[in-house]
């Protein structure tokens, strides 16, 4: 199974907060991941990103996060 990255990109983290109780029955995930977009190669255009998590994991996989929509 081949999987395909919608977005490729370098970021720093500017803010991690809890998902409001609306965003995680949306997105079902626990935080929300604020960055700022250092390089992009794909899918991303601007330069500030929100992705989805659950921060559970010691080490969260970048490639798991989700886009979450102003």
């Amino acid at each position: 199974m081949k999987h395909h990255a919608k977005a490729v990109f370098i970021g720093e983290v500017l803010e991690v907060r809890e998902a409001t109780k609306e965003e995680r029955e949306e997105y079902s995930n626990f935080y929300i991941v604020r960055m700022r977009v250092q390089r992009y190669w794909k899918g991303i255009k601007s330069g500030e990103v929100k992705c989805g998590d659950r921060l559970d994991r010691l080490r969260p996989k970048p490639k798991s996060w989700r886009k979450v929509p102003d």
